[in-house]
């Protein structure tokens, strides 16, 4: 995975966009935007990574971010699997300068400052906003505008979802995003075999005991929980898509020794990965 800035609209001018996601898997890398997200994940599970939360995600999910956020949907892979969602995106001066003065907007203000933290939706509140966002991928110009901000409104008001980040947590700054795209971008090629703090250094131009506390800064994980996270969800696609033993996938993955696997894939993802694999 590269976590890099990504152009969410074909237009600068472009105040907001609606997209319509299907394929096999999610494709998209760990990245981060300009914009803020609101995603309905339509088909599809597998895990989710949002700042410094890790979660697994399923079908009906709906979480809205703040921009500068990083975040992954890192899809499981099952023969003749596909993948669906909407993505609305929207800048910080949507819909207009102007109308984010008015009184009545203030509710909406509230909810997009909480979005920093992530937000995910809940109960009946995530069902109706579900069937909106469907039928908003129907609508056009000043009827959609009207649509999003029906949304927004509604999620504002009823508070029915869960925060998603730890308050402390802190976006990367903007001149950081290249140090961090080649460090994963290293880590991501290299993911199948030994890597070491100095060589991540070396990408980085940095000190060895500074690249640590500085990709920890950034994107909510250390170095060595980032490529652990990495190498777990690799093997959940091993598991879940080939027949190969489960020893041959833990070396595939960068792990040295079977039961270093076995101790970190429960960790992550509270089963053992002979378990994970009798889901599927």
């Amino acid at each position: 995975m590269k976590p890099v800035l990504i152009n969410t609209t074909p237009q600068q001018k472009q105040l907001y966009a609606v997209k319509r996601y299907k394929d096999k898997v999610f494709t998209m890398p760990f990245h981060m935007h300009e914009r803020y997200e609101l995603t309905y994940i339509i088909k599809g599970k597998g895990t989710r990574i949002i700042g410094d939360n890790i979660k697994e995600y399923e079908e009906g999910d709906i979480v809205l971010m703040a921009p500068y956020t990083p975040h992954h949907w890192q899809s499981t892979w099952i023969k003749q699997s596909s993948v669906s969602a909407i993505t609305v995106f929207f800048s910080n001066e949507f819909p207009t300068k102007e109308f984010k003065l008015l009184p009545e907007f203030a509710s909406i203000a509230r909810l997009l400052e909480t979005a920093k933290f992530g937000i995910e939706l809940k109960g009946k509140l995530r069902e109706r906003i579900a069937k909106k966002l469907t039928q908003l991928t129907f609508n056009h110009s000043l009827e959609q505008i009207m649509h999003l901000l029906s949304i927004l409104n509604e999620i504002a008001n009823l508070k029915e979802y869960n925060i998603l980040m730890d308050k402390g947590f802190s976006v990367s700054k903007k001149q950081d995003w290249e140090r961090i795209s080649k460090i994963v971008n290293h880590i991501r090629i290299n993911i199948s075999n030994k890597i070491t703090i100095k060589e991540i250094a070396d990408i980085a131009f940095m000190h060895t005991g500074s690249v640590n506390r500085f990709f920890k800064q950034a994107t909510g994980f250390s170095l060595i929980e980032y490529i652990n996270l990495m190498r777990i969800g690799m093997a959940c696609d091993l598991l879940s898509g080939s027949y190969k033993n489960i020893t041959d996938i833990a070396f595939e993955c960068g792990f040295n020794n079977l039961s270093n696997f076995n101790r970190i894939f429960k960790r992550v993802k509270k089963t053992t990965p002979n378990e994970y694999r009798k889901q599927f």
